[in-house]
């Protein structure tokens, strides 16, 4: 248990955890796959209901009625509760299959079905079979492929068999932990995770030069100074030795200006070179291929937005390109992208992804990929630098990603009104296309949906950029 405070949380005030865009996404595409896999067990009947005690009740209901396969079936036992994907009769006994939308597994699924595998046990059902299902590494495209082939399953029987019986001592430290409040009053630290749905309400009475927000501070020194009662950068003794990022907001704090601007800042700005073409790319890499040739999990770079800058403080032209209807969209972005970037000064983008990109189109084979590769890499400007150690506000806490720094430098700004509102949710949108889902109007829809985010991208950077050239 990483962190007991999430498990108190999650039982005693589960309305303080939020639940972000990409949070929903993944969400989203872990259910679809759920639903996929449900076909290694056809001819099964999901289990209804709104409620826990509903879903509990037809799940009993519907086992003696003689169903041999149940979706979704629930289980509850000694204060515990269990729902499996795929419930399935073996003989006079039962088997169960939980789906995972990975290629390779890891301690918490194996830990995932120990749990199931003790609730429907002691439930008592004669469990034969326990199974984590993953997506196959080499998966075709959905389309004219059998499900066998789309998945691979694990048996994982005997070690649910031979962990089951210590399960009821951690099940009743994890009790001991709900039933108390002390977990209630343990501090953020580097336990956290990204994906806690409670990290707004741990974060939010934390000062923002906490040092939870101090870039490159490596475990051991965290844990030094907090050992000795310091938990903000502005305690920290002036003769600490710190990591060269660390130190940058040690003497950004110092200096007592917001936001600190470190002194080449205005060098490095001098040397972006006009036209300054400002670009990002929207891309997809799903689990199962939507395109034929396509392998499962390869990069698919289907959209680029660019503004393109004559001079400072001039009005940006705006360039654009996104294709949801092709098997490979790869071609028409080059051709498209070649004469924005042809007579381009500088090319500014958003960390190193959009090398990525291009990296992608040259190893695809694209006629003038390479080209376009080789004039990124003459003029690439990675914007997200100047946040990472020439501009310092606190409020950045310790983030340098433009979702973070934009409405901080330019307030007013953000996704906040968008329909695509990240990145996660652009790859959805191109599966959807690409598989049919969405069509028609709702197509239509989503495509200027995508051109509207993608713009913001570069938009955005154009403004950040010009909040730059203000500060020195």
């Amino acid at each position: 248990m990483k962190c007991p405070k999430r498990l108190w949380l999650r039982w005693n005030q589960p309305d303080l955890g939020v639940v972000d865009e990409a949070m929903l996404a993944r969400a989203e595409i872990g259910q679809k796959i759920g639903i996929l896999a449900r076909g290694l067990n056809s001819g099964g009947v999901e289990v209804p209901g709104d409620s826990l005690s509903e879903r509990l009740e037809n799940t009993a209901q519907m086992m003696r009625d003689g169903h041999r396969v149940l979706y979704e079936a629930a289980f509850a036992v000694d204060g515990l509760f269990a729902q499996v994907d795929i419930l399935f009769r073996i003989g006079e006994a039962w088997g169960f299959r939980e789906v995972k939308s990975a290629k390779t597994v890891n301690d918490n699924h194996v830990k995932d079905a120990i749990f199931q595998y003790h609730v429907l046990n002691r439930s008592g059902l004669s469990i034969e079979r326990v199974e984590l299902i993953f997506v196959a590494q080499e998966t075709p495209m959905i389309e004219g492929s059998r499900v066998q082939d789309l998945f691979v399953p694990l048996d994982v029987t005997d070690i649910c068999r031979r962990e089951s019986p210590e399960l009821p001592e951690a099940v009743n430290e994890l009790l001991a932990v709900i039933e108390s409040g002390e977990a209630e009053q343990i501090r953020a630290g580097r336990h956290c995770e990204a994906t806690c749905p409670y990290l707004g309400h741990c974060f939010g009475d934390l000062a923002d030069d906490d040092l939870l927000f101090a870039p490159s501070l490596d475990k051991r020194k965290y844990q030094s100074l907090v050992d000795r009662g310091i938990y903000r950068m502005s305690e920290v003794p002036a003769d600490e030795e710190l990591s060269n990022k660390a130190e940058f907001v040690r003497r950004a704090l110092g200096s007592g200006r917001v936001p600190w601007v470190a002194p080449d800042l205005g060098r490095r700005l001098a040397a972006v070179k006009y036209p300054a073409v400002f670009l990002d790319f929207e891309t997809a890499s799903p689990l199962f291929p939507v395109n034929p040739g396509m392998k499962g999990g390869e990069l698919v770079v289907f959209q680029f937005s660019a503004h393109v800058l004559s001079e400072p403080g001039g009005d940006a032209a705006h360039f654009e390109f996104v294709d949801l209807e092709s098997d490979d969209p790869h071609a028409g972005l080059v051709e498209a992208l070649t004469p924005v970037l042809a007579g381009a000064g500088s090319v500014i983008h958003y960390s190193a992804f959009e090398k990525r990109c291009l990296t992608r189109l040259v190893g695809a084979g694209v006629p003038g990929a390479q080209e376009l590769l080789q004039k990124f890499l003459a003029s690439s400007v990675d914007m997200e630098d100047f946040f990472k150690d020439g501009v310092y506000h606190p409020k950045f806490r310790g983030k340098s990603s433009i979702k973070v720094v934009l409405p901080v430098m330019v307030p007013g700004l953000d996704y906040s009104d968008l329909q695509v509102k990240n990145g996660g949710m652009a790859e959805m949108s191109y599966v959807a296309a690409r598989s049919g889902e969405l069509v028609g109007a709702d197509l239509a829809a989503r495509r200027e949906a995508l051109l509207r985010y993608c713009e913001r991208d570069t938009f955005a950077m154009v403004k950040l950029f010009e909040a730059l050239l203000g500060l020195v």
